[in-house]
């Protein structure tokens, strides 16, 4: 059986679409393609979530917003949990890569991070990052952390309790086009 990820869902199903020409993959103009400059800031923040970052050796395009994701650690006092972590849900068949769990106070939060602002399908790939984790002690919210280029952060939380069952339902879409042949919704 297919094990797809959560953006392979949310892709096809017209939600995640990239403009422009670059497929994300080197070389390729981190200027001018929000894909490459994405991954280039997750691959930085993780490895400063990890405590490895050398600050010396990143590419001065892409500091500002690892500064900004330093910024929003100190700011909340988060403590991670993980980073970058595959995982798959074993009922539901899926799998996916979570950016970012954190405690922040008596909270732990599922965090993906966006360079730049976070898109309105972003509540839905929390809450599907959510449905993988196992049960938690503390209570659990969910959001996006924006980190922009001028080294600032903004936390947009996602509070609809519906987003888990309307990505469930998103799941349920995606296996009955592949199964009817329409793997693809075409912008």
């Amino acid at each position: 059986a297919e094990l797809p990820s959560v953006t392979q869902i949310l892709k096809s199903l017209g939600f995640i679409w990239e403009a422009g020409g670059c497929d994300g993959k080197p070389p390729c103009n981190l200027f001018s393609c929000p894909l490459c400059r994405g991954r280039m800031v997750h691959q930085a923040c993780h490895f400063h979530a990890l405590g490895v970052l050398d600050w010396k050796d990143l590419d001065p395009r892409i500091e500002p917003y690892v500064r900004g994701f330093d910024g929003f650690l100190k700011a909340t006092g988060a403590i991670i949990v993980e980073s970058e972590v595959p995982r798959y849900h074993p009922g539901h068949l899926f799998a996916g890569m979570l950016d970012l769990r954190a405690t922040i106070r008596d909270w732990e939060w599922v965090i993906d991070i966006k360079s730049g602002k976070a898109p309105k399908w972003g509540k839905y790939q929390t809450a599907a990052y959510g449905l993988l984790l196992p049960p938690s002690d503390k209570p659990r919210k969910r959001g996006c952390l924006e980190l922009t280029e001028d080294g600032c952060y903004n936390l947009v939380p996602h509070t609809d309790r519906d987003d888990g069952a309307d990505f469930l339902t998103m799941l349920h879409t995606y296996r009955i086009r592949r199964q009817n042949g329409l793997a693809n919704i075409e912008r």
